[in-house]
């Protein structure tokens, strides 16, 4: 979400889907799933893509230029975290005894509320945050509920598919599709402009997760 409000939709997706070289990696040490050279290339691109994505413009000002600095920080942390939640859903899903995807979302998402909240008190009690703008109103609720919902049932489909399909074919699909969707909807609903330096690099790096696939 802050990775959001300090940039552009398009942009933090695509950095967000480069995640999915942490659990292809680990799928291909830890699981024997192949890596072959057009998957090795793709990774290559995946980072040259990122290069350009990343690239500060020359017309940028100094609080862009700051700006610019929090969106990579809090971008960076949501792709560590991306693909660490990649990781953890295939380890269980490879080598739990007792394999159940709805328990299995249940107790996360259970664990994310009770994280959500005390970060919500602590923040609210804190003398750098406003009391009356920390507090949720009615389209705070809907907007949570209805993430909430998609995001629930996605995970147990994602946690499903990583146990019936290898990880180095599946994240790669799944993030190439994202990517694709969302540079449009970013284009058409948020009305986004990318410089020319990071459409290079988004079509590289749909390029770089087609490699992986």
């Amino acid at each position: 979400m802050l990775a959001f409000s300090k940039g552009k939709t398009a942009l933090v997706t695509t950095v967000g889907n480069f995640s999915m070289i942490i659990p292809i990696l680990v799928c291909c040490v830890f699981f024997s799933e192949p890596f072959t050279a057009k998957r090795i290339a793709g990774t290559a691109l995946a980072v040259v893509a990122l290069c350009f994505i990343t690239s500060k413009s020359k017309n940028n000002h100094d609080t862009e230029s700051t700006t610019s600095k929090r969106w990579l920080f809090f971008t960076l942390i949501s792709f560590l975290c991306n693909g660490l939640i990649s990781v953890n859903q295939k380890i269980y899903a490879q080598v739990s005894v007792e394999f159940n995807v709805f328990c299995f979302v249940a107790a996360a998402y259970i664990t994310a509320a009770i994280m959500s909240f005390v970060v919500y008190f602590v923040s609210g009690r804190s003398k750098k945050v406003e009391i009356s703008k920390s507090k949720p109103g009615k389209a705070c609720f809907v907007s949570g509920i209805i993430t909430g919902a998609i995001l629930g049932t996605f995970q147990c489909v994602s946690t499903y598919a990583a146990s019936v399909i290898d990880g180095t074919v599946l994240y790669s699909a799944y993030n190439c599709i994202t990517s694709i969707m969302i540079v449009f909807a970013g284009r058409l609903i948020f009305k986004e402009k990318l410089s020319a330096k990071q459409y290079v690099g988004v079509v590289l790096g749909m390029g770089a997760v087609l490699c992986m696939v």
